[in-house]
């Protein structure tokens, strides 16, 4: 596949929410295993200054090769011979949940873990540094706690040296909350007695370096240099500069910084993240110390983002001061130019020769450098990348190599030849699809940096002639680019070409395909494809099957027990829907008012709106259709009993025994229950006419009676001789309905300047609605 333009990652920006930072990880303890073949990843253009790095290569005694790689919580160690062929592979434990960094020492190996302290416990392991012989035997370990750390080797790299003794770390940290509320970042530089670290039996102590605070440090070096130990941070607030510092050991035995040079003043606001560079590489030749990065022009001209370039600071030995350190700049380009730039490599080739390395678009540029930071010749120019490998020298050869989702490529440069950049053989299968031909898949294996050497494709129908192979398919939104058959392979991995066809003009002729089939907001529909080309015509068959909602899950407001709501899921296609219903007669309408799905349903404010919510809300009963919910329409007796029967979980007791309620019909269940708990008692010749409307001291009865079957007190009283009609209640109804009027179920009906209790009066539907709600909301 062709590879587009990449682009280098861009920096890191430090305001990001703290807890996605502090997210808790399990500790992954991997046994020691052995795999077949390279294990994949994805180290290309990797290389960050706010990032640890997590790709290394050494080259071992016996000849052979040895890649160390973190990817995705897997550590592996792979061993290659000198062709680059896998001879073992073991995946390594993590003995804490993060990697950190690996260092190469004189006669140890060493890789750091970290683990996140949101608690900002004092005692918490945050870093571990475990020591390795040469063959890879563990030897111990020491460990760092607390250190005023939530989360340590944060938005910067980990790199380590050794002198004297000592191992020696230097990092980044987000810090404990101060009282502004924040978690401030910086350096983190601590070191540990590497004979105490060889100590199977115990776990030594690391110690922190309280001397060389550096503010919002983005990247960090440390070097031995002889005696002499020096760091290299990249801050943005205290300093906001690119500055080296040097350390030595005081008469009481701390490390304290007794010169410092500012490399390069960063343009800007203190603590502003955005300053334009971004240092790559930080080394000592015999006479100066070099950084190594890439800049704007730091002169406030330039946008942060704007053009950079590759910059080398040179700080002699003999003056590590500010005035005396010199910025030489590598390449030049135009502010306005629209060149990306990546961030250099520097590699030590001797004590006054370096090869220093960087991106520029899709091209691998390097030039020589001498120990004062001149140029030594020509800029050079390769088909080649780089990832996050810091290359290696060994016999006057460069080695490193590069993932891209894929297995490793290794390349080979020749110090003696410098132009000549190689690389190790990666083979893969390439699928081809004849895409408007003959449905026809094949494949064939190429070699990356080799031709294509494509076939043509076969199969063309009437009407079609071959154009070539593309790499997106010929009926996508994009063409996606040619690949002829001496095109060169640069995709690291398995990929498809696709044929595309000239098609000539032709009458379609449409054959069916398939059918796609309704879904909740979509109707069903048949597709039919040209037989000459792909032309498609869709065909709707019905409607959408609309949504099949749940009985969702009801919350309530907890600063407000009048609001509720209800979030329901369609069982179909997982789409939720939120109803909100107000008790309170509150209700303002909208998408989330309960009954705005039907458009009889009374207007917000309406007596009868807040009830006819809480009815549907609850489920006690719905519309009579989809649209409709009848509110002026009567609700019958086999109705309300079986709205109270669904209150209760619809129980399956008691047995039907009135005559005109026939078995096995929607309300059969209800009024046998509502019979055998002596909520209702019929209406007489053992009949209890289901269908007849039921009347509001009926109502008033069968709730009273109800709310008695449950023991509940209902012997609250209230005067009647106010309402009009009250010599209307039928005896046998009036200690219910005087009950129902003191606890405020029914309220009357106000006709002109007077209310009614209208006992023989039909219940409507919205009448119910409400005086179940009372009812529940008061009593039950």
């Amino acid at each position: 596949m062709i590879r587009k333009r990449r682009k280098i990652m861009k920096r890191f920006l430090c305001a990001v929410l703290l807890v996605a930072l502090l997210v808790a990880c399990l500790p992954i303890h991997t046994s020691l295993a052995t795999v077949d073949d390279p294990v994949e990843s994805d180290n290309v253009f990797k290389y960050s200054y706010t990032s640890v790095i997590e790709s290394y290569l050494l080259k071992n005694e016996d000849g052979t090769f040895t890649r160390l790689e973190h990817d995705d919580g897997t550590l592996v160690r792979e061993t290659y011979n000198e062709s680059f062929e896998l001879l073992s592979s073991t995946v390594m434990e993590l003995e804490l949940p993060y990697f950190s960094g690996f260092y190469e020492g004189s006669e140890h190996y060493f890789i750091a873990f970290d683990d996140s302290n949101p608690d900002e416990d004092d005692q918490k392991e945050v870093i571990r540094l475990v020591c390795y012989s040469k063959s890879w035997q563990r030897l111990g370990a020491a460990s760092l706690r607390g250190v005023q750390a939530v989360c340590a080797a944060y938005a910067g790299s980990f790199r380590m040296t050794e002198l004297n003794g000592n191992i020696y770390a230097e990092t980044g940290r987000l810090m404990y909350e101060t009282p502004d509320g924040l978690n401030h970042q910086s350096n983190l530089f601590f070191y540990a007695e590497i004979a105490d670290m060889c100590d199977e039996d115990q776990t030594c102590e690391a110690k922190q370096i309280h001397a060389g605070y550096v503010s919002h440090s983005f990247n960090q070096f440390v070097i031995a240099d002889g005696e002499r130990l020096l760091t290299l941070d990249h801050g943005d607030a205290y300093p906001r500069a690119a500055v080296i510092q040097e350390y030595v050991w005081n008469e009481f035995g701390n490390l304290y910084v007794i010169a410092e040079a500012y490399v390069m003043d960063f343009y800007g606001e203190l603590g502003d993240n955005a300053t334009g560079a971004e240092l790559g590489a930080f080394d000592c030749s015999s006479t100066s110390y070099i950084t190594a990065g890439i800049s704007v022009v730091q002169d406030g001209t330039v946008e942060p983002y704007g053009q950079r370039n590759i910059f080398l600071g040179i700080t002699p030995k003999e003056r590590l001061t500010s005035e005396a350190t010199d910025i030489r700049w590598v390449t030049n380009y135009a502010p306005d130019a629209d060149i990306t730039v990546g961030i250099p490599y520097m590699v030590k080739i001797n004590a006054d020769k370096f090869l220093l390395m960087w991106m520029e678009d899709d091209m691998l540029r390097y030039v020589f450098i001498d120990g004062n930071g001149n140029l030594l010749g020509e800029i050079y120019s390769a088909s080649a990348m780089l990832s996050d490998c810091v290359p290696i020298v060994h016999e006057k050869r460069l080695y490193w190599y590069v993932t891209d989702h894929s297995k490793p490529l290794f390349f080979t440069l020749s110090l003696e030849e410098p132009s000549k950049v190689e690389h190790s053989v990666l083979a893969y299968e390439v699928m081809l699809v004849n895409d408007y031909g003959e449905p026809k898949e094949q494949s064939f294996r190429v070699v990356y940096d080799q031709p294509y050497d494509l076939p043509e494709a076969e199969g063309a129908k009437k009407y079609q002639h071959f154009k070539g192979w593309y790499t997106q398919p010929a009926y996508g939104y994009e063409e996606g680019e040619l690949v002829t058959a001496q095109t060169l392979v640069t995709s690291f991995q398995p990929h498809t070409l696709y044929a595309h066809w000239e098609i000539e003009n032709h009458e379609h002729v449409h054959d069916f395909v398939r059918s796609e089939l309704a879904t909740c907001t979509a109707p069903q529909f048949d597709i039919y494809v040209c037989k000459y080309c792909h032309d498609q015509v869709y065909r709707t068959q019905g409607a959408p099957s609309g949504h099949s909602w749940d009985k969702g899950v009801i919350t309530a407001d907890p600063e407000n027990e009048a609001v509720r709501e209800k979030i329901m899921t369609c069982t179909q296609c997982g789409e939720t829907k939120s109803l909100i219903l107000h008790t309170d007669g509150k209700c303002s309408g909208g998408l989330n008012c309960v009954s705005g799905i039907f458009y009889d349903a009374p207007a917000t404010g309406n007596w009868a709106h807040a009830g006819i919510d809480y009815a549907v809300f609850y489920g006690l009963f719905n519309g009579v259709s989809n649209d409709s919910f009848a509110p002026q329409t009567s609700m019958t007796r086999a109705m309300l009993v079986t709205v109270l029967w669904r209150y209760e979980g619809s129980p399956q007791e008691g047995k039907n025994t009135f005559s005109d309620v026939k078995d096995g019909q929607w309300y059969t269940q209800a009024i046998a229950w509502a019979a055998e708990n002596e909520i209702v008692g019929g209406v007489g010749n053992g009949k209890f006419a289901p269908d007849a409307t039921v009347t509001r001291e009926q109502l008033a009865t069968i709730l009273y009676r109800y709310c008695a079957s449950k023991g509940l007190d209902v012997s609250k009283r209230a005067e009647l001789s106010s309402f009009p009609d009250a010599g209307k209640v039928g005896s046998w109804a009036k200690e219910a309905v005087s009950w129902a009027v003191a606890e405020g179920v029914i309220s009357g009906v106000q006709n002109g300047s007077k209310v009614y209790l209208q006992p023989q009066g039909s219940a409507t539907r919205a009448q119910v609605a409400t005086i179940l709600m009372r009812c529940i909301e008061n009593i039950l």
